[in-house]
């Protein structure tokens, strides 16, 4: 769900999307493999545990809003 304001808004697209984006801008990863950024966005966020099905619509999320795009090489790139 893009927002969920009644039951769990930390399970919203938009917080997790925030979440990783600050993440990423505060330990300056910019370019990584999916399962690299899968493995670095669980290890540092300690909140709401997040599946992997849950992080690939929050990649599709992101990439939809141009916050994310492919490398030629198939790295994902933040563009932040």
């Amino acid at each position: 769900m893009i927002l969920d304001d009644r039951r769990n808004p930390e399970y919203s697209l938009y917080y997790q999307g925030f979440i990783f984006l600050s993440l990423i801008k505060k330990y300056k990863l910019m370019k990584n493999d999916l399962l690299g950024f899968f493995d670095f966005y669980k290890a540092k966020h300690k909140g709401k545990k997040i599946t992997f099905p849950q992080f690939i619509l929050l990649m599709d999320y992101l990439f939809l809003n141009n916050k994310v795009q492919l490398s030629k090489n198939g790295e994902i790139e933040i563009c932040i």
